[in-house]
């Protein structure tokens, strides 16, 4: 083979494996982000399940306020 289609060979070659090598950094970065967002969402989640617990333990001591003889008589 000629030495320029050698040296053609060897830049492609390069060239592919940057591009590979950036592309895994950036999937790398991606998951990454995928897994702060996902530990977010998550404890958005709790927050608004605590939130309603407190919603509903507030909404059931009115009903045990509503139902008790002292609130009637």
């Amino acid at each position: 083979m000629p030495e320029i289609e050698l040296e053609l060979i060897a830049s492609l070659e390069e060239e592919w494996r940057t591009r590979i090598e950036e592309s895994r950094r950036a999937l790398e970065c991606c998951r990454e982000e995928k897994r702060q967002h996902e530990a977010e969402w998550l404890a958005r989640q709790d927050s608004w399940s605590a939130q309603i617990d407190g919603v509903r333990n507030i909404m059931r001591e009115i009903e045990q306020l509503q139902n008790s003889p002292t609130v009637h008589s």
